[in-house]
């Protein structure tokens, strides 16, 4: 068993690493007919203002507000690592992002696949799941210098160290995932839950039989014992190491009153410039959304189109630019979200269900439907769910992951020049 686990994980790292070499073609691909140089193809949107903190720590001279207020929103832990390494080494940053985030995404796989083993018997079902999620069309945020690969790795730690019995390690992932994203709140309400779980529930352990006695033979074993005051006190001592996920937020706050004299600037970011408030009236945002009736930046001409292909020879317009974004960047992944959710609660996996809504309603409380898609991603067991549907049945299965890679590619060729994707 532990032969065959060995032998999955380091075929995931060589997966991994050619689908890293994939991003790298299709970039190189996407922007051959350009002038953006193939560093800055992985380097837009969100990576821009990790940039401008490297630069800057956070203060944005010479800017007007509220547009001063950008940086404030962002947490530290990619600056720290991307500039902190490119002093070092006097190397450019954005190769050095590069590089790291290539460390990151074959360090995510390896822990990825230590979770699918983990909760799936079937070997070819882990290995669907396992590419299906790495071409995921918005699993192209994991390819790119953005947050997501590093926080999505620290938190696959996080929850193997808990199975592994190994808590305040995960403890120590978590702490440092804090300093990624706000989302380790969420985080560490999930991980507590598990701990929990695993914590109270009876012990069974399942053997095999067959390296020894060469017959396909298995057995179960169910064991439990009542819980001692030793065991109680550690239980409460270990569930207050979870408090360590939200060390980061609380550091940010901090450097900020210290630095600027306002511990309050990452929420008026949130609020002011990014339109993000946690608000019972949340539904009203949503329902703008889905309507096509709201007034995003994204959708303000009415009269902007996607083309099939970049080329000004090629077909005429296909969709506007406004039902576009909703259908694929809203619709799609709110239909994946609900139909996981579906399967998870008829599967009876509330653990799952409850872990993966605790990243999401975050976001969806505030009324703010942009980036849906990349929360999605980090609530990978909705995802897993929705995979392990499709492989039920073998046109479903193959269909699913062609559209999946394909759109995946598109996906990277629309970030690589800088289009809105999420």
């Amino acid at each position: 068993m532990m032969i065959q686990q060995k032998n999955e994980v380091i075929t995931a790292l060589i997966v991994g690493f050619f689908i890293r070499l994939a991003a790298f073609l299709v970039v190189f691909i996407a922007l051959s007919d350009t002038t953006i140089s193939f560093l800055k193809g992985f380097h837009n949107w969100d990576s821009n203002n990790y940039l401008a903190i490297c630069a800057h720590n956070y203060a944005s001279p010479d800017t007007p507000y509220p547009h001063s207020l950008r940086l404030y929103a962002f947490y530290p832990a990619l600056p720290i690592v991307y500039c902190g390494l490119a002093k070092v080494l006097s190397a450019n940053v954005l190769l050095v992002a590069l590089c790291m985030n290539t460390v990151f995404f074959l360090l995510l796989c390896k822990e990825l696949h230590t979770y699918i083993y983990r909760e799936y018997e079937d070997k070819n079902l882990r290995a669907y799941i396992f590419l299906c999620y790495l071409f995921f069309p918005f699993s192209w945020f994991l390819q790119v210098n953005y947050t997501e690969t590093l926080f999505l790795w620290l938190t696959l730690l996080s929850i193997n160290l808990i199975y592994s019995k190994k808590i305040w390690l995960s403890h120590l992932s978590g702490f440092f995932a804090g300093f990624t994203r706000s989302t380790a709140f969420a985080t560490a309400i999930g991980n507590w839950i598990i701990y929990t779980w695993k914590f109270f529930k009876t012990e069974t352990s399942h053997s095999d039989m067959t390296e020894v006695t060469g017959e396909s033979i298995s057995y179960e074993a169910i064991s439990s014992h009542k819980k001692t005051g030793k065991d109680i006190a550690s239980y409460i001592l270990n569930s207050l190491g979870f408090l360590s996920y939200g060390m980061g937020t609380l550091t940010l706050l901090a450097y900020f009153q210290i630095t600027f004299g306002n511990w309050n600037l990452f929420f008026e970011s949130q609020k002011v410039y990014y339109g993000r408030q946690t608000s019972l009236h949340f539904w009203q945002g949503w329902l703008d959304d889905l309507t096509m009736s709201s007034t995003k930046w994204f959708t303000w001409n009415d009269i902007w189109k996607v083309k099939i292909s970049g080329s000004d020879n090629f077909a005429d317009y296909l969709l506007t630019l406004q039902t576009f974004n909703t259908w694929f960047l809203l619709y799609f992944p709110l239909t994946l979200i609900f139909l996981g959710s579906a399967y998870l609660l008829y599967k009876k996996q509330y653990d799952k269900f409850v872990w993966s809504w605790l990243l999401l309603i975050m976001p969806i409380m505030t009324g703010e439907s942009t980036s849906i898609n990349r929360y999605l991603i980090l609530s990978f067991p909705l995802l897993f769910a929705v995979f392990e549907l499709a492989a039920k049945n073998t046109v479903t299965k193959y269909a699913w992951l062609g559209f999946s890679v394909l759109a995946w590619a598109v996906v990277a060729s629309w970030f690589a020049k800088d289009f809105w994707v999420g």
